[in-house]
């Protein structure tokens, strides 16, 4: 009998203090470096990212096990302590809490361009290129 390998996809969604719009390009930018770098640590894979100015969105492929309060925790707090040593501007909070949902593999495609299309869902907090 052989095993089939996992394939466990979610999507994670959190939001900044008080839904304020903190992320913008520069923000965006070392967000898009840090993330996947953090989640390839948990052996997470980032498939895709969607931002807005107030909240962000991943679609990730997961391992069987995996530790997700840990995962944002690192990303929520180092992001936030990079960004705010890094970059000039009012800084950047997050709100507490996330949400995270499965996503099934025949979801998966239409979750992709949900995320990739923030921009479009929310244009009035969209962030300028």
């Amino acid at each position: 009998m052989s095993c089939m390998p996992a394939a466990l996809f979610l999507m994670l969604t959190w939001t900044t203090y008080e839904r304020l719009p903190m992320i913008r390009s520069a923000e965006r930018a070392l967000l898009s470096r840090f993330i996947p770098t953090v989640c390839d640590r948990y052996q997470m894979s980032v498939i895709a990212l969607g931002y807005v100015a107030d909240h962000l969105h991943l679609v990730l492929r997961a391992p069987p096990v995996m530790d997700i309060p840990r995962l944002v925790q690192h990303l929520k707090g180092a992001s936030a302590r990079i960004i705010n040593r890094t970059l000039d501007g009012p800084g950047l909070r997050w709100a507490p809490g996330y949400t995270v949902q499965s996503i099934s593999p025949d979801r998966l495609k239409n979750s992709i361009a949900y995320v990739r299309n923030q921009h479009l869902r929310h244009p009035d907090r969209a962030i300028p290129l």
